[in-house]
C-alpha cells in the first residue's frame, strides 16, 4: 500500500534528513493551496473549518505547552502567532474550531450582551 505523507513524500521516505521539507509540502499542498483555491471560489465555509484543522496540526507540531489541555496550547498559539485577544482566541476555538470539527457549523457558545 503506498500511504503518502504529502504529494511528493511517501511515509516510508520520511527521515531526518527530510522531514521538514517533507513537512512543508504537506502544509503547502494538503492545506494552504486548497484554503487558497476554496476561498478564491467563495467556499468560506470549508476553507475555516481546514484552517481550524491546520491550527491544530501546527500546534501539535510546536507543543511546547506540555502537560497543557490542547484547548490551552490551541488559544496560546492563536494569541502567540495571530496576535488575538485572549476572548478572541477563546472565540475562535470555541465557535469555529469546535463548531466545524464538532458540530459541522459555526456556532456560538456566548449570548448577546
Amino acid at each position: 500500500m503506498d500511504f503518502r505523507f504529502s504529494p511528493e513524500f511517501r511515509l516510508e521516505e520520511i527521515n531526518k534528513d527530510n522531514v521538514l521539507e517533507a513537512f512543508r509540502d504537506r502544509i503547502e499542498k494538503y492545506y494552504f493551496k486548497p484554503i487558497k483555491l476554496l476561498n478564491n471560489n467563495r467556499c468560506g465555509f470549508a476553507a475555516i473549518k481546514l484552517l481550524a484543522s491546520l491550527i491544530d496540526i501546527l500546534v501539535k507540531a510546536k507543543d511546547h505547552l506540555t502537560g497543557h489541555s490542547s484547548r490551552i496550547k490551541y488559544e496560546y498559539w492563536l494569541r502567540d502567532k495571530l496576535n488575538l485577544e485572549k476572548q478572541d482566541a477563546t472565540d475562535f476555538y470555541e465557535d469555529f474550531r469546535c463548531g466545524l470539527i464538532h458540530s459541522l457549523m459555526v456556532v456560538s457558545l456566548h449570548s448577546e450582551q
